[in-house]
């Protein structure tokens, strides 16, 4: 993508417009100066035949100031329009810019979303996309400029072609001049967009950690000293560097406009023997091209920044695979179990994984029973949570129902077969169902059993308020989980910060009603108290299967029992 390809694709007919009426007013703007000075040149300019008394002023060449002001009444019109349809456009593209890049990150494999990290996704979402619109928003406008300019170099050369050549011998040195400085300055832009990512994670770092912060004073000064305030010096130091930079070769092309003056006025006048009224009308047509240029040159460093972000942007989604999105997803055939054979997958060594590896994993997982997957931190519960729940693809092996083997594109179709609360799970502040699936008493329902009816309240499916302990958010997701009624519920950690009353309440009463319903159930837990509610219980252990529990019915008392000993596979000296 580029600035021109992205500001007209949002609103072409509209662009097209403003681009129209920038450009008009660009001719006419042009027109002025020569205008003027025919009017001032006139043979009879001040005689009484060419004067015209209009309340009580008495207007010389009447008929050069009509045209005059009506070319003042184009411009006026013109520009405005120009500049109030072309920020329609911006605030337009605005929007779609930021929704289509939202459309591509949900197209991305969660892998890659994990890899690049949350922070600088939300740089680009953010300030990215106004840098890139901020830069698209001031290219129609430079036609203005340029098409002025062209207009008045004409009359330049008219009035006389050395001149001309001199200014323009002293534009093309400029223009070659001033790229020097401009390079160095969208490197440091590109250098500070870097650390803002950097700075954008510390500041997640304040928002999210401000209790352990606050707790310890000595941890807090030193995040400040040694993370955050480094991080926004360094930032603040390399973007006035790369502002110094751009604001100095704006000056310098400012200075250079004004050296020509300087030259005609005093030097080019005399080897030329020029007339005072042509030195006049050329100082005029000088003077009036530096407004044009110095907009020209004030709006470079919005297109150079939002260059930057462009490539920031073209470069994170190059490195993002999207999954394939299909016009009609591929019917998942009815089924009873999910396996994985020999299963596998690696996290790709990142800021957020050190290259952990699981498996091979060979698990089946039916609908009707309850499956808890249990170990300890680092284990691979979550890891192969989001195997089972499809997130994540396997690096070798397979996944199948008893009905169809999932490959690529079926796991994304079974995967809207799943509901999935991770421990870093996101509460969204309304039901997403479709129009119709859930009542607002259904709701309420769920709400009364889980103890919230006095928290919040759900009108026309959405939530009074999210605002409540990270207990009572889960209990909200449960809820949300049980509205959707999906035939495979994943819970990861779902009970960790609960107290024993909705414990109880989750591990006696929700998953045996989803156990009763049909339901495929996978809990992660470290609650042994409650292990007797699993049908199936997995043990992890550095990332590979080291027991498998089923329940059996001996003497009528259900138990669990082991079915399979994988502790030889990882060198345990007990087995």
């Amino acid at each position: 993508m580029n600035l021109l390809t992205e500001f007209s694709r949002s609103a072409p007919n509209k662009a097209y417009i403003g681009i129209v009426m920038g450009g008009l007013a660009g001719i006419c703007y042009a027109f002025l100066i020569p205008l003027v000075s025919l009017a001032l040149a006139g043979d009879g300019a001040g005689s009484s035949e060419h004067t015209y008394e209009f309340l009580s002023f008495e207007i010389l060449e009447p008929g050069f100031a009509a045209l005059f002001f009506a070319l003042c009444a184009v411009i006026f019109i013109s520009r405005f329009l120009s500049r109030m349809t072309l920020l329609w456009v911006s605030i337009d593209l605005t929007a779609n810019l930021r929704i289509r890049m939202c459309r591509l990150v949900l197209r991305a494999p969660v892998t890659e979303l994990e890899s690049i990290g949350p922070s600088r996704l939300t740089v680009v979402l953010t300030e990215d996309v106004n840098r890139i619109v901020n830069g698209a928003e001031v290219l129609p406008g430079l036609l203005t400029g340029v098409v002025s300019l062209v207009g008045l170099f004409g009359f330049l050369l008219y009035l006389n072609p050395p001149v001309f050549r001199l200014v323009m011998m002293t534009i093309v040195f400029g223009i070659i001049t001033y790229q020097v400085p401009m390079y160095f300055g969208m490197r440091m832009f590109e250098r500070a967009r870097n650390v803002y990512d950097d700075l954008q994670e510390s500041l997640r770092g304040v928002i999210h950690g401000a209790r352990d912060l606050k707790s310890d004073d000595v941890k807090r000064a030193n995040y400040f000293s040694r993370v955050l305030e480094r991080r926004q010096s360094a930032l603040a130091r390399t973007n006035k560097r790369a502002y110094a930079i751009c604001v100095g070769a704006e000056t310098y092309g400012d200075m250079l406009s004004l050296l020509v003056i300087g030259v005609v006025a005093f030097v080019i006048a005399n080897y030329y023997a020029l007339a005072r009224e042509d030195v006049i009308s050329i100082v005029m047509v000088l003077l009036y091209v530096s407004g044009p240029i110095g907009a020209i040159l004030a709006a470079l460093p919005q297109i150079v920044m939002a260059r930057t972000s462009l490539n920031n942007v073209n470069r994170l989604f190059a490195q993002m695979n999207a999954e394939p999105e299909p016009a009609t997803r591929p019917a998942i055939l009815p089924w009873n179990t999910l396996q994985l054979s020999a299963v596998e997958f690696g996290h790709r060594r990142s800021a957020q994984h050190d290259g952990f590896l699981i498996g091979p994993l060979d698990i089946v997982i039916r609908r009707g029973e309850i499956t808890f997957i249990v170990g300890g931190n680092g284990s691979g519960k979550s890891t192969l949570a989001k195997l089972v729940s499809m997130h994540y693809g396997p690096s070798s092996g397979s996944i199948s129902t008893d009905s169809q083997l999932l490959t690529e594109d079926l796991r994304a179709a079974f995967r809207q077969e799943i509901t999935a609360i991770f421990s870093d799970y996101y509460l969204f502040d309304r039901l997403l169902g479709p129009e119709g699936s859930a009542s607002d008493e259904e709701a309420v329902g769920h709400l009364a059993r889980l103890g919230l009816t006095d928290k919040v309240a759900v009108v026309d499916g959405v939530f009074s308020t999210l605002r409540l302990s990270d207990g009572q958010r889960r209990r909200i997701a449960l809820m949300v989980a049980l509205i959707d009624d999906k035939p495979l519920v994943v819970f990861d950690e779902w009970a960790a910060d609960q107290d024993p009353t909705f414990k109880n309440v989750f591990y006696h009463e929700v998953l045996p009603e989803l156990k009763a319903r049909g339901k495929a159930v996978v809990v992660i837990s470290h609650d042994d108290r409650y292990f007797d509610a699993a049908d199936q219980q997995i043990t992890m252990e550095q990332g590979k299967i080291r027991d498998v529990w089923q329940r059996s019915h001996t003497q009528g008392t259900p138990s669990l029992r082991r079915v399979e000993d994988a502790r030889t596979a990882i060198g345990d000296p007990t087995c």
